[in-house]
């Protein structure tokens, strides 16, 4: 009991001290009684198309590698949205991919990648329009195969799941590690949603609730290197199932007639039951086997159709790999949109 009570806590002081889930341009809140005010009824389609680009070349440059450097960034976000009396149905799709060449690897490789979809519906309790309950899909997956690629030849090594050696391949430098669309983290979650406020400046989202987690990544591999050994060893993933308790905080915003937006997001997820778990895993507290996720981010728009983004993430996905993930970005994109948002009430 006091096990199942320590899971709870965190996500528990997550929700009543903040909140989370952002759909910043879409809901205002009367701030005289912090409850929800939408404009109107009906649904509302948005499609936002990113790209950038960097080149640069380099040639008797002292400290510098002669040869070429280039990076590709294309993102997609497609929202859709629909809302009826005190119902909202939210649904956002986001395509990230990343490609790049520097003299030391005159090729290019993947550096970024993630496909997502999220839907989500809210009821707003007619009494209390800021609090209510709430349903969620997500789906979390790369959209391209993934390979370990270096710059000279090594020995690659597949482990199988004791950890014994299953294949090797010599003099190479490149080895694919997983298929398009694998691995991926699929979520439902039922719960309640609290809405404290919102303005332009601020936004404030929550969510707290029960659900489950399924990772299905087997046959996929992942980087699990000895530096101690000259050869690089990869271990094998495997399907994953979860129950658990998660809360989700979202801070967001925007400033100067909208040419700063800003966002900050948090969530965890702390498993209470795992199957197909290890002995070494059996042995950790939800806790210690909690999948969590931070991510900040700050665009600055110099034209409607230009902007300068930055973005930080941290994260860890424990059905994965036990390891922190961080990715940092920063990038000059030109963007376009189409479709429509819902009207703001004043």
């Amino acid at each position: 009991m006091n096990a199942l009570l320590k899971l709870w806590a965190l996500p528990i002081v997550l929700l009543f001290s903040f909140s989370s889930y952002s759909y910043a341009e879409e809901i205002l809140v009367d701030q005289s009684k912090t409850q929800s005010v939408i404009a109107a009824d009906g649904w509302f389609n948005h499609l936002n198309l990113s790209l950038g680009i960097t080149s640069g070349s380099q040639k008797d440059v002292v400290g510098s590698t002669d040869g070429f450097t280039s990076s590709q960034t294309l993102k997609t976000d497609v929202k859709s949205y629909f809302k009826q009396g005190d119902s909202e149905w939210r649904n956002d799709l986001m395509l990230n991919l990343s490609r790049s060449t520097t003299p030391l690897l005159p090729r290019y490789v993947k550096s970024a990648d993630s496909l997502s979809l999220n839907s989500i519906y809210l009821f707003h309790i007619p009494s209390a329009p800021q609090i209510g309950p709430y349903a969620e899909l997500e789906a979390k997956t790369q959209a391209l195969p993934s390979e370990e690629v270096r710059a000279s030849e090594v020995t690659f090594i597949k482990l199988d799941e004791n950890g014994l050696v299953k294949s090797t391949s010599a003099n190479e430098t490149k080895m694919k590690t997983q298929d398009a669309f694998k691995p991926i983290t699929l979520k439902e979650t039922l719960g309640m949603f609290y809405f404290p406020y919102a303005s332009d400046a601020l936004k404030v989202e929550s969510q707290l609730g029960l659900g489950g987690r399924q990772t299905i990544a087997k046959g996929q591999y992942t980087l699990a290197d000895v530096p101690e050994t000259s050869e690089i060893e990869l271990a094998p993933m495997k399907d994953q199932k979860e129950l658990g308790s998660e809360a989700k905080l979202v801070l967001s915003g925007s400033g100067d007639e909208g040419r700063l937006v800003y966002k900050l997001q948090s969530s965890v997820f702390i498993p209470m039951q795992r199957d197909n778990e290890s002995q070494l895993d059996k042995d950790l507290s939800g806790w210690e086997k909690r999948s969590w996720d931070l991510l900040a981010s700050l665009t600055v728009k110099t034209y409607s159709w230009l902007a300068m983004e930055y973005q930080y993430e941290l994260k860890r996905n424990y059905s994965l790999s036990p390891k922190i993930q961080r990715n940092s970005t920063f990038m000059l994109t030109a963007s376009t949109s189409v479709g429509n948002e819902p009207p703001k009430s004043n």
